[in-house]
């Protein structure tokens, strides 16, 4: 995997450990979330979504059993 290469909803979901549809209407809808690349259909860079998962990290304390379960977060508005 590449820095460039593109994520669909599937992907992001799935690497935040939520459900695509929770992913859509919550969390790529947050302020600060990656710009969305419309190709036939929306795609984030994955880098990018790697980086701001990272600082959502950084900015909640959570427990250690949740950090790698930033969509719990998201819930609550937290931003990028």
């Amino acid at each position: 995997m590449t820095d460039d290469d593109l994520w669909t909803s599937d992907d992001c979901a799935a690497y935040m450990r939520c459900s695509k549809g929770h992913f859509l209407r919550r969390v790529a809808a947050l302020p600060g979330f990656p710009r969305r690349i419309d190709i036939g259909r929306p795609r984030w860079y994955a880098n990018e979504v790697r980086e701001w998962v990272a600082r959502q990290q950084e900015r909640t304390a959570q427990p250690p059993d949740r950090r790698n379960r930033i969509c719990a977060g998201a819930a609550h508005g937290i931003d990028g």
